[in-house]
C-alpha cells in the first residue's frame, strides 16, 4: 500500500515493490531500490539504491545499502554504504558511516560488543541467542537447531580471527 504524497523516482534506476509493502505518507525512494514482501517503509524515509529485505521496518535515511530479511532500522538516522545481515536492529538516531567527521578512517569495532564510550565489553552469546529467539517469536518465526548451531558458532569464529594485535588494545581482556 502506497500512502499519499510519496514520491517515488525511477530515473537513475528502476524500483520494485515486493507485495504487502505499506510505504507510508512522505517518503521518498529513489532507485534503483528493492523493497522486500512485507515491509514496512516509515515515514518521511528516504531511501536511495537500497535492497530492503522482507518483512522489515525502516525509516530515516538509507543509501546504497543492504538489508536483508527482518530488521530493523526504523527511527531517523543515516545508513549508508552498509551490508545489514538478517534480524538486525538498529536503535534510534543510529548514524553509520564510512567515513569519520574527522576525515580519518573509523576504528576497527570487534563483534558481539556493546560499545559504551570508552568502554568496550564482550556481549554474552547465550544471552544473545535467548534474546534472539524472543525477537523470532515475535515474527512467528521459531529458530531451528541449526540456526541455533550457526549463533553459536559464528560467535566463536569471529572471536578466534578478531584476535589480532588491534584487537588487544581495544579489548585486551580478550
Amino acid at each position: 500500500m502506497i500512502k499519499p504524497c510519496v514520491v517515488i523516482d525511477a530515473e537513475d534506476g528502476p524500483v520494485w515493490i515486493g507485495q504487502n509493502v505499506t510505504v507510508m505518507p512522505h517518503t521518498t525512494i529513489r532507485g534503483p531500490a528493492y523493497l522486500g514482501d512485507g515491509s514496512l517503509i516509515q515515514p518521511g524515509a528516504v531511501i536511495g539504491g537500497a535492497y530492503i529485505g522482507p518483512v522489515c521496518k525502516v525509516g530515516g535515511e538509507i543509501e546504497g545499502s543492504i538489508v536483508h530479511g527482518y530488521s530493523n532500522k526504523q527511527h531517523d538516522g543515516f545508513l549508508g554504504h552498509s551490508y545489514v545481515g538478517q534480524w538486525v536492529n538498529i536503535a534510534a538516531d543510529c548514524i553509520n558511516s564510512d567515513l569519520k567527521n574527522t576525515y580519518r578512517c573509523p576504528k576497527f569495532v570487534p563483534s558481539f560488543a556493546w560499545i559504551d564510550g570508552d568502554r568496550v565489553d564482550r556481549y554474552d552469546e547465550v544471552r544473545g541467542l535467548a534474546i534472539a529467539r524472543k525477537v523470532m517469536a515475535r515474527r512467528k518465526v521459531e529458530m531451528s537447531k541449526a540456526e541455533e548451531e550457526a549463533f553459536m558458532a559464528v560467535t566463536r569464529q569471529a572471536l578466534a580471527i578478531e584476535r589480532q594485535p588491534q584487537i588487544d588494545e581495544v579489548w585486551p581482556e580478550y
